[in-house]
């Protein structure tokens, strides 16, 4: 919560605080060396671990069939595809758990079943969960509770402004810290002028990881590794700091709308298909891609009514990352949902194959 770019940076809104609380446990109880460390990852494994844990109970939500559920489960504990994301160095594999956590909660509602304030007050507490944690999902969320309500009548009402309050008080400590420290009621995030001007600019690529190469433009613009650019920070304050370069990222993206829509294209193909570290992972990645959508194309037609919420997942949550430096971390909270539908065109497939080899043998 302070000095996020190093000695001197001054109080931050970098990152929403709930996930480095949650690290923050750890990092106490058994330090910030290699024990540290181990412990990180074994609560970032043991979050990823119940999301996986909740994927056939997501599956039945969906209306999709208990045996696609129960592999994608297996496939997705076991297949060893992103490490980074799975060991909770970020609040990837917390994102991905709330995703799921949403697909349960909202789904029993879309069949009409009555709302009740005991949900409104249980939901407005996850969504400030969820703010406080994963604000990047929040254009879902609220999309997927918009759609659940909607169709409840005069209950839907009442019930949706008990939620809004309720969430509004789980956030209201943060939002006040942000302006007693920052001089600003930020509400989520303090950074987003700072990375979209780092992600748009002359010499900018579409990842992450070409981006923080020693030379590149992270590394001459960041306030982290420009020593520079940390001071004007310190001076500035974060809060405007990030104004200005934001009016930076604009000022850029009108005199270079090619440039701009290029590598918009570019990362809007790098979310979907990134670059792995090796091979095998990468392949393996962009297999289950094309399956998925194979897979989702099929569950498209299914005459079911919570089908709108992995719709809106899919369109929603990758947005940032079509304008911002994208990496492999960042699709990692899909990676279940894709795997789903996967595994469901795989449950078609094999009948099919089955069947002509009957006819042919």
């Amino acid at each position: 919560m302070a000095d996020a770019y190093g000695p001197g940076s001054g109080p931050s809104a970098h990152v929403t605080p709930l996930y480095p609380l949650l690290l923050s446990l750890a990092y106490r109880f058994f330090g910030v060396g290699l024990m540290g460390a181990f412990a990180q990852q074994v609560v970032g494994c043991a979050i990823t671990s119940l999301g996986y844990a909740l994927i056939p109970f997501v599956a039945a939500a969906l209306d999709l069939p208990h045996e696609v559920g129960v592999f994608s489960g297996l496939f997705a504990a076991l297949l060893p595809i992103n490490f980074w994301a799975e060991r909770g160095s970020y609040a990837d594999s917390l994102a991905g758990l709330l995703i799921a956590i949403t697909y349960l909660q909202c789904a029993k509602k879309l069949d009409k079943s009555p709302l009740s304030w005991r949900w409104a007050v249980q939901i407005g507490l996850f969504a400030g969960l969820v703010w406080l944690s994963t604000p990047n999902l929040l254009p879902f969320l609220a999309a997927a509770l918009l759609f659940t309500v909607y169709g409840h009548g005069r209950s839907a009402i009442s019930v949706s402004a008990l939620l809004i309050v309720t969430a509004a008080l789980v956030v209201a400590p943060w939002i006040v810290r942000n302006y007693r420290v920052l001089g600003a009621p930020v509400l989520t995030r303090s950074n987003l002028g700072m990375e979209l001007a780092m992600s748009n600019t002359d010499g900018a690529v579409p990842t992450t990881d070409q981006n923080r190469t020693p030379g590149s433009v992270v590394a001459r613009q960041h306030p982290y590794s420009n020593l520079t650019e940390r001071r004007k920070l310190a001076s500035l304050g974060e809060v405007e700091y990030n104004r200005r370069r934001m009016r930076e990222a604009e000022l850029w993206i009108e005199t270079h709308p090619r440039k701009f829509m290029a590598l918009t294209c570019s990362r809007f193909v790098h979310f979907w298909f990134p670059v792995m570290l090796r091979l095998p992972q990468t392949l393996l990645t962009w297999m289950i891609t094309v399956l998925g959508a194979v897979g989702f194309s099929i569950y498209l037609k299914q005459p079911s009514r919570a089908k709108v919420l992995p719709c809106l997942v899919f369109i929603l949550y990758p947005l940032p990352y079509y304008v911002l430096e994208t990496t492999s971390r960042f699709r990692f909270p899909l990676e279940s949902t894709i795997l789903l539908f996967a595994c469901l065109f795989l449950s078609r497939l094999v009948p099919m194959v089955q069947a002509h080899r009957g006819r042919t043998s």
